[in-house]
């Protein structure tokens, strides 16, 4: 059995036994919290109370008219503000050119 063992023939019960000893010392031990702090651990997801904003409210009337003219006015206010007028985008067309 020892040359079958030390060929990996065989599983060393002596090396199984020593690694399970290892394994339970290396185990973490159990952490008692104080129910102030099982108590901030459950309420950690917990977000603060919602505060219902006027595009929330619009947004929800929205959803039950079908009629988002109101967000689309703002999306066209945002598309202009973040566009520069007059600035070529097709930069890279210029270099094929050459």
């Amino acid at each position: 059995d020892g040359w079958k063992i030390e060929m990996g023939l065989k599983a060393d019960p002596e090396a199984a036994k020593k690694a399970a000893e290892e394994a339970a010392a290396a185990a973490p031990k159990k952490v008692e919290l104080s129910p102030a702090a099982v108590a901030k651990v459950e309420d950690a997801y917990k977000s603060g109370e919602h505060v219902e904003t006027e595009d929330d409210k619009m947004l929800a009337k929205a959803s039950a008219t079908g009629d988002y003219t109101y967000f689309e006015e703002k999306w066209e206010a945002f598309t202009e503000k973040a566009t520069r007028p007059g600035e070529d985008d097709d930069d890279d067309d210029d270099d094929d050119d050459d």
